[in-house]
C-alpha cells in the first residue's frame, strides 16, 4: 500500500428548500493509490480538434467510452476511468493502463518533472 494517492474530486448542485440559489458539494468520485508522488497530472485532450470543428465527434469516445488520465512521478503512467454505473457520481479505475519507464540501465530512476498531451493526436505525449 503507497502512501500517495491521486483524488478525482467532482462538483454536485442541489437546490435547498426555500432558496432560489443551488448548493455546491464537492466530494471524492475517485482514489488512485500512486507509488511516487505526482509531479504532474492532466487528463486527455478532447480528442483531434479537426474532428470537432467538423462535428465529427471525438473525446472520451476514442477511447471506448473512458477517459484517459496521465500523471508523472517516478515514471509516465496512463490511468483509465470512467462512470462506475452506480449513478452516484462515482468512477472506478483501472490499476494502470500503461506504465513507460525509459530507464533500462539502472534499478533506479529519476523523477519525471513534466509532460504534456498533443491536443492534435491524442495519442502522443511528450
Amino acid at each position: 500500500q503507497y502512501n500517495n494517492t491521486v483524488q478525482i474530486l467532482k462538483t454536485k448542485y442541489q437546490l435547498q428548500p426555500n432558496s432560489e440559489y443551488p448548493t455546491m458539494q464537492i466530494y471524492s468520485a475517485c482514489e488512485i493509490e500512486h507509488p511516487y508522488p505526482c509531479t504532474k497530472i492532466l487528463w486527455s485532450p478532447e480528442g483531434n480538434k479537426s474532428s470537432n470543428v467538423a462535428g465529427a465527434g471525438g473525446g472520451a469516445s476514442n477511447f471506448g467510452g473512458r477517459d484517459l488520465l496521465a500523471t508523472t512521478g517516478d515514471y509516465l503512467r496512463l490511468w483509465s476511468v470512467a462512470d462506475d454505473g452506480s449513478g452516484d457520481g462515482t468512477l472506478t479505475h483501472k490499476r494502470e493502463a500503461l506504465m513507460i519507464n525509459n530507464n533500462r540501465n539502472s534499478e533506479y530512476c529519476s523523477p519525471l518533472t513534466s509532460f504534456d498531451w498533443n491536443e492534435y493526436d491524442p495519442s502522443m505525449i511528450v
